[in-house]
């Protein structure tokens, strides 16, 4: 099944309530925040791990190392 999403909240929400999780904006609104931060790397990563064979851990440190640097300098 293919689905298409205006919004990534509404992605969310789908996945939320196929796992009986509540959805709570104010607390996820974040979470949003963040993935839309990441861009098309987001799309990297989704490669790296279903294309690239890559581990999930590998997958992981690729965006915790992008989020770091568009962190910049602390």
């Amino acid at each position: 099944m293919d689905l298409v999403f205006k919004r990534e909240e509404d992605a969310i929400r789908l996945v939320y309530d196929s796992l009986a999780y509540k959805f709570d904006a104010s607390i996820d609104a974040s979470i949003v925040k963040v993935l839309e931060g990441l861009g098309e790397r987001r799309v990297n990563a989704a490669i790296m791990l279903h294309v690239g064979n890559r581990s999930e851990k590998e997958v992981i440190a690729y965006l915790t190392d992008i989020l770091v640097e568009d962190r910049g300098p602390v």
